[in-house]
């Protein structure tokens, strides 16, 4: 063997491999909660550098409103987006989040759509204190129901967990979420 050939196998295996980052998988479910919109999402989150890959590999959005509210209950514009929640003195906000995306045009009273594989990318996670942040994910609406401010209205679906596992914190938000999901999410 020539030695140049030689001295490449060599670089090769003295090169440390590059590590690939590593996927975790997320659902976020808020189909039994109170919200009059409600949507499920499963897929992975991958830190890459300085950023945060979720890529939503299924999901549905669906309409909690009954039937017969008829015409009234029609939600327009009905779009998505994923962002990292936290905690704040009266509650949670989801401050930082990927654009939103488009899912349908309407949504009846009763009705549900499903969400295509799409990915959503969040910037500048560097900094961040990831350890007490969580994925969120919010669906908005246009609608005009009776006995609400007509315009565009929010829900939300969070994870359990936090971004790097599970805390004290985590715990205590995935419990207040099993007894009043719309007040804790």
């Amino acid at each position: 063997m020539p030695k140049a050939a030689l001295m490449l196998l060599i670089l090769a295996a003295a090169k440390p491999a590059v590590e690939k980052p590593k996927a975790t998988t997320f659902t976020l479910d808020s189909t039994s909660s109170t919200y009059p919109f409600v949507l499920r999402l499963e897929g992975t989150a991958t830190l890459k550098h300085d950023s945060l890959e979720i890529i939503v590999e299924s999901g549905t959005v669906r309409s909690s409103i009954p039937e017969e509210v008829g015409s009234e209950g029609l939600a327009t514009n009905v779009q998505i987006t994923v962002g990292l929640g936290k905690q704040t003195d009266n509650g949670w906000v989801m401050d930082i989040e990927a654009p939103q995306q488009f899912i349908a045009m309407k949504l009846a009273p009763g009705e549900g759509h499903s969400v295509s594989r799409r990915t959503f990318i969040i910037h500048n996670t560097k900094k961040l204190d990831l350890a007490n942040r969580w994925l969120a994910a919010r669906l908005t609406v246009n609608q005009a129901l009776p006995g609400v401010q007509p315009g565009n209205l929010s829900s939300y679906a969070c994870s359990e967990e936090n971004l790097l596992g599970a805390t004290a914190a985590s715990r205590e938000r995935a419990e207040a979420m099993r007894t009043a999901y719309s007040h804790t999410c």
